[in-house]
């Protein structure tokens, strides 16, 4: 995970998002699933999401693929808890569907204030760990628990998938600005430690 800027809300999401989902709120208050479920008004911006973060996982800083990769819009305060909150631009995140799945209304840290370098990644086993210098304890705990809670390491595609870019990136297969815009998080560690050839 790497720090992710929020985007402005596009044009249209005041009318097609956040007023239809307020007027929802005033006659339903506290929804249940079947009922968010036919009132997900936020996934008509989700094709704008993908546009403005390129495909890219906001919680594992990878490309997420047309054919194969389930995108989605996670509620990053969960819409029971916080429904207020259900329909509001600042409060989504875009991720593949399988985090969004894992993390359901579990806390974990927020990319979108996320100190820079918090996660790193060791490049012997191509696990996702919490940086040690990361001093303020609060946030080195919530991060291990993200870890556990996205299954970071414990997804052997996951784990799989990192490795394959790292060694394309090695073999010379592809380049390394491609290996930016594919797997930011990737390509930003090979440069912090050092490890870029070409």
């Amino acid at each position: 995970m790497m720090p992710v800027m929020l985007f402005q809300e596009p044009s249209i999401f005041d009318t097609t998002v956040r007023q239809r989902g307020l007027r929802f709120l005033q006659t339903t208050p506290e929804p249940d699933t079947q009922t968010w479920n036919k009132h997900a008004y936020w996934q008509a911006i989700l094709p704008a999401m993908s546009e403005l973060y390129k495909r890219i996982c906001n919680y594992c800083s990878t490309w997420i693929p047309h054919s194969t990769g389930q995108h989605s819009i996670d509620h990053f305060l969960d819409k029971v808890g916080n429904p207020m909150l259900a329909y509001e631009w600042e409060n989504y995140r875009y991720v593949s569907a399988r985090f969004n799945s894992r993390k359901g209304v579990k806390r974990i840290v927020d990319p979108a204030n996320l100190p820079l370098e918090t996660f790193v990644l060791n490049f012997n086993n191509f696990f996702v760990e919490v940086n040690p210098v990361v001093i303020e304890k609060v946030i080195s705990t919530l991060a291990s628990e993200t870890i556990k809670i996205l299954k970071l390491n414990e997804d052997d595609e996951l784990v799989t998938e990192r490795m394959t870019y790292f060694f394309e990136y090695k073999n010379c297969d592809i380049s390394f600005s491609y290996l930016q815009k594919q797997a930011p998080f990737i390509a930003y560690e090979i440069n912090r430690q050092g490890l870029r050839t070409h």
